[in-house]
């Protein structure tokens, strides 16, 4: 009996040894990551004009301060669909009032550094509203025929939304990438309107070229979330019995290594993330670990939806660029190849593979994910 006794004693000991030196290493690893983040240039370009002195979001957060209380406000998405339940005139009067949020917004967009708060669980509420706000001014702009002032508001809502998709984990670049495609289904709109100039359309193409140039990687935005759940999670680890911290380790250790080859894989292509979220698939299905079962393939769940963002971001580029030139792009597309496209009688059709990586002739959709992803342009 007390042969066992000495036994437990000598394995709880080992364990919260093991358990404090595994700890130590993750506490260390991610206060590096944290540091070099910190550290990281902010400048970025910008999307039209001149750079100007400043970080962009001290704007931001004075265009969503605007809103936030507004109760109105909660109305704009079912403005934007056009619901009969929603009077028109409320998004007048929505941009008669609070108008100064989008003048914050194209201010910080003409910023030369995009360097967000650490506060990564704050409401993010009045941030879509601004957004929303932008695409209603774009659509009162587009009927005034005041195409440069639209296009101009569409990129620094691009730009905008870039910038929260850069800076934050993964739920920000989710809203991020939300925001720019809101601009670019007004800016579709706008081409198909046919009122914009060649010059307003070469200043568009350049502004979508640069946008492509500096997206939001999906891998450092889940470095990002790991670094923040691993900061909430090591309190946990530092506390209870031995056995329970090791498996809160390992499972935190875990989510580090997969946010950290889903980064290595991404310049990869489209089929080396899909190798990567197969193994993960695999590993966790073979954990013993109860908290790996849970939520171990976290990481690797809607790899797609950054990919499928700029296939449609690269797709109206080509629209945008086939529009004031006559000529088409050559793009890389995210799924794998390049961007498919067919001329014919005057129009054009262009497509994507979309997350199956299969060549379905231009069988889908522009706005949702089914098939191929498709653009079709009357020119």
């Amino acid at each position: 009996m007390l042969g066992l006794f000495v036994f437990i004693v000598v394995t709880w000991i080992w364990a919260a040894m093991a358990a404090d030196r595994r700890l130590m290493r993750i506490i260390q690893k991610v206060q590096r990551r944290v540091d070099e983040l910190q550290a990281r240039d902010a400048r970025r370009p910008v999307l039209r004009g001149e750079a100007r002195p400043g970080n962009g979001w001290e704007d931001y957060g004075q265009a969503a301060a605007e809103l936030k209380p507004v109760k109105e406000a909660q109305s704009l998405q079912q403005l934007l669909s056009k619901s009969p339940k929603i009077d028109p005139a409320l998004g007048d009067r929505l941009l008669a009032e609070h108008g100064v949020a989008l003048d914050h917004l194209q201010r910080g967009a003409a910023r030369a550094a995009s360097s967000s708060s650490s506060d990564h669980n704050r409401n993010m509420s009045g941030h879509n509203y601004v957004s929303a706000l932008a695409q209603l001014k774009s659509r009162a702009l587009l009927k005034e025929s005041r195409i440069k002032d639209c296009l101009d508001l569409l990129l620094d809502l691009c730009q905008f939304g870039r910038d929260l998709a850069s800076t934050g984990p993964a739920f920000w670049e989710t809203l991020g990438t939300m925001y720019m495609r809101g601009a670019w289904d007004e800016m579709h709109g706008v081409m198909g309107s046919g009122k914009a100039t060649k010059s307003e359309l070469e200043e568009l193409d350049r502004g979508l070229a640069t946008l492509d140039q500096i997206y939001p990687s999906h891998g450092e935005a889940l470095e990002r979330d790991v670094l923040i759940f691993a900061q909430e999670l090591i309190p946990t680890c530092e506390s209870g019995i031995a056995w329970g911290r090791l498996l809160n380790i390992g499972f935190l250790e875990y989510h580090m290594e997969v946010a950290s080859r889903v980064a290595q894989a991404e310049p990869g292509g489209w089929s080396e993330l899909q190798r990567v979220a197969r193994e993960v698939e695999e590993e966790v299905s073979r954990s013993w670990n109860p908290l790996m079962k849970s939520s171990g393939t976290v990481f690797v769940q809607n790899l797609d939806q950054n990919r499928a963002a700029r296939a449609r971001l690269r797709l109206l580029r080509l629209e945008v660029h086939w529009r004031a030139t006559g000529e088409l792009l050559d793009l890389e597309d995210p799924f794998g190849g390049r961007l498919k496209h067919v001329v014919k009688d005057g129009a054009l059709k262009a497509w994507s593979l979309g997350k199956d990586g299969v060549d379905d002739g231009g069988d889908g959709e522009w706005a949702k994910s089914g098939k191929d992803i498709v653009l079709e342009i009357i020119r």
